[in-house]
């Protein structure tokens, strides 16, 4: 059985690729048609008839290009593997190999180790978290910082203001390092597409980020501060989520829905923390943090959707809503990444009150690093557990007001 996936990390709803497949052929490396059906939306069933050896061909639509999709036009190849790559349960946890063919005089961004035209990944699970770029118009620059790689790559038709870029780059890795620790990869690549119209979107992956932003023009100019917050907020990422998981998703399934009230964590926190390093690097004045505060302020007074759901409810909603909303209904649930950075504003100063300024947000951060480091996951039990003993005070009903009632600034 060969299935492809439903949804993909990072977006917390179901993505149907399936709709975006057709002409699925099985056939022997001689061209001997093998029967294959369909079992469901996204799995058919192979009968190979005693083949050991079988060649699957299929269409993709990719017209989709934002950070988590797939576009493909005569001078950029952009894929995301989760929404176009079948796997098979029994070789999942295998090695495996991808060629990629592209023209002369193409670059190709991507986070895997390659060897001329073919990237090797691990296991099934790590190639679907490389985006993978490929075009003329890709522009490369690698510097080290810290004992890390980082690479930048953009897909864009300006000049970037590489030396600003890079030095402000430097400040984030600094920041966000002296906070979680050293990265849990060794290589960092932060990948661009500029649109040419408004956009904004970012993906995070295990040692990389997809950021899509428009208008290409505008990007290294009246947009900047937009690239460094979602570069902040993705790099964050690299540790809260890919490498410090919920008990709920600690192997992923990509077949089905991936349930967890602690959207409040893996995207409130991180959300926090873009916005806070940027402050804490010197890149972000006070005025222009506390603006970004105001900003999130204003979002949680005029949406009504905090009489109504929880943090921890409005986690398990973005699976029937998504994230636009949609045809629910109005109002009813509230943004895991706005409510649940403003709630991780309230509980970092809870936490630095009742300690007289000796724990902070901080510190949770890192305990929650250190479990994960010896591959452990977390519930909230094990936070509460942690500022209790960390703080000697009770943090029971600070978590019932911030996370599971509506209205929880009020």
């Amino acid at each position: 059985t060969v299935y492809l996936p439903e949804w993909r990390p990072g977006r917390y709803e179901l993505g149907h690729f399936s709709r975006n497949l057709r002409r699925l052929r099985c056939t022997t490396p001689t061209g001997h048609i093998i029967q294959i059906e369909a079992i469901d939306r996204a799995s058919w069933r192979i009968h190979p008839d005693g083949h050991r050896k079988m060649h699957l061909t299929y269409l993709y639509r990719a017209d989709q290009p934002d950070a988590g999709g797939c576009y493909v036009d005569q001078q950029l190849i952009y894929v995301n593997p989760i929404h176009c790559c079948l796997y098979t349960q029994e070789h999942r946890d295998q090695p495996l190999t991808a060629q990629i063919l592209t023209p002369d005089g193409w670059n190709t961004a991507c986070g895997l180790p390659k060897t001329g035209d073919t990237f090797s990944a691990i296991h099934y699970d790590e190639w679907v978290d490389m985006p993978l770029l490929a075009s003329p118009f890709i522009i490369q620059h690698t510097f080290e910082h810290q004992n890390l790689k980082l690479k930048l790559w953009m897909h864009t038709q300006t000049q970037p203001d590489l030396v600003r870029f890079e030095a402000d780059i430097r400040r984030i890795v600094d920041t966000q390092t002296d906070i979680m620790g050293p990265l849990p990869v060794d290589t960092y690549h932060f990948m661009l597409l500029a649109l040419p119209y408004a956009h904004y979107h970012g993906v995070e992956h295990r040692n990389s980020t997809m950021m899509v932003l428009g208008p290409d023009a505008e990007i290294f100019r009246s947009l900047y501060p937009e690239l460094l917050g979602l570069s902040a907020h993705e790099f964050f990422h690299t540790w809260n989520i890919k490498h410090i998981k919920p008990n709920d998703l600690m192997r992923d399934d990509y077949q089905r829905e991936n349930y967890s009230p602690l959207g409040y964590v893996f995207e409130g926190f991180t959300t926090y923390y873009g916005d806070l390093s940027l402050l804490r690097s010197g890149i972000f004045s006070w005025q222009e943090y506390a603006h970004e505060v105001d900003v999130y302020l204003s979002r949680h007074l005029m949406n009504y959707a905090r009489e109504n759901a929880s943090l921890c409810d409005s986690s398990l909603n973005t699976w029937v809503d998504g994230y636009t909303g949609g045809t629910a209904a109005p109002h009813r649930s509230v943004s895991i990444y706005a409510e649940g950075m403003l709630s991780a504003f309230c509980l970092d100063l809870h936490i630095r009150r009742v300690s007289q300024n000796r724990i902070s947000l901080d510190d949770l951060m890192r305990h929650l690093r250190r479990r994960a480091d010896q591959g452990l996951g977390y519930d909230e039990t094990d936070l509460i557990e942690f500022l209790e003993s960390a703080t000697a005070h009770n943090f029971n009903a600070v978590f019932e007001q911030l996370y599971h009632k509506p209205s929880p600034l009020s």
